[in-house]
């Protein structure tokens, strides 16, 4: 599968709260993204001992507007997780909302034709971690 995301590396300092939101968002160029099929997109997250990604907490926002067809919309889609064999943690969208996706990648690039000055948009990444156990070391370092 093709990573569209570039690495982001962002240092928390947790204290002891039981969770913490990263309300990190990574932000694509929607123009990028509208090459390549979502089924392919994949987030590679890299989580410190004591620390987990909470159930439904790995989320991609994609957000559209279009002032020719006075359109502004906003998608959130919980991502699924999955453990790479090398161990690495992924998440990508989950199969079930890819039709979704892919519909909204055809409007967005029909109106890219009409006029791109009228159209913008971004996708982001959005990451919610909870502390197991004693939790991270101050100094952890967080991967997405």
């Amino acid at each position: 599968m093709r990573s569209i995301l570039k690495p982001l590396t962002a240092c928390l300092f947790l204290g002891a709260c039981g969770s913490v939101v990263m309300s990190t968002a990574v932000v694509l160029g929607m123009s990028a993204s509208l090459q390549y099929d979502p089924a392919g997109y994949e987030v590679a997250i890299t989580i410190p001992e004591g620390v987990d990604v909470q159930t439904g907490g790995a989320t991609l926002g994609v957000s559209n507007a279009n002032t020719i067809h006075s359109v502004d919309e906003q998608y959130t889609y919980v991502l699924e997780r999955r453990e790479a064999p090398d161990g690495q943690t992924l998440f990508r969208v989950n199969p079930t909302d890819l039709d979704g996706l892919r519909d909204l990648q055809a409007r967005v690039t029909a109106w890219e034709a009409e006029d791109s000055r009228a159209n913008s948009g971004a996708i982001s990444v959005w990451v919610s971690f909870c502390t197991v156990g004693d939790g991270p070391a101050n100094d952890d370092v967080f991967d997405v």
